[in-house]
C-alpha cells in the first residue's frame, strides 16, 4: 500500500480552503458536542488536507473542526494526492459513514 501522507503541520484553520464537494452536514447538537470536547480536551485527531502546490491547502476531512477553530492553528496531515484522488477519498468515506450510521444509528 502507498503512504500518501507527506507531512504533518499545524495550519491556521481560516487559511484552509473548504472543499466544495464536502458532503457532510452536521447537526447543531454535533457541533455543540465537538466544540465542547475541543474546549475541554483539545485536538486529538488531525484534519486531512491536500497540498494544492501553490502554497494553499484544501480540506478533505475536518471541515467542522476547522470551522470551530477559526483563527487557531489546527493539526493537519498533508496528503500528496491529486484533486481527483481527494474527491475519491471523500466519496469512499461517505460510503463508510453511511454504513456506520445505518449499523450503529
Amino acid at each position: 500500500m502507498k503512504d500518501r501522507i507527506s507531512s504533518f503541520r499545524r495550519i491556521k484553520a481560516s487559511l484552509l480552503k473548504r472543499n466544495a464537494g464536502n458532503w457532510r452536514e452536521h447537526t447543531e447538537s454535533q457541533e455543540t458536542a465537538l466544540r465542547a470536547i475541543l474546549n475541554e480536551v483539545g485536538f486529538a485527531s488531525a484534519c486531512l488536507v491536500r497540498d494544492c502546490k501553490n502554497g494553499t491547502f484544501e480540506l478533505i476531512d475536518g471541515h467542522l473542526r476547522a470551522d470551530i477553530a477559526e483563527d487557531e492553528r489546527v493539526p493537519c496531515l498533508i496528503l500528496n494526492v491529486t484533486k481527483k484522488e481527494a474527491d475519491k477519498i471523500k466519496k469512499e468515506w461517505k460510503n463508510v459513514w453511511k454504513t456506520v450510521d445505518t449499523e450503529y444509528g
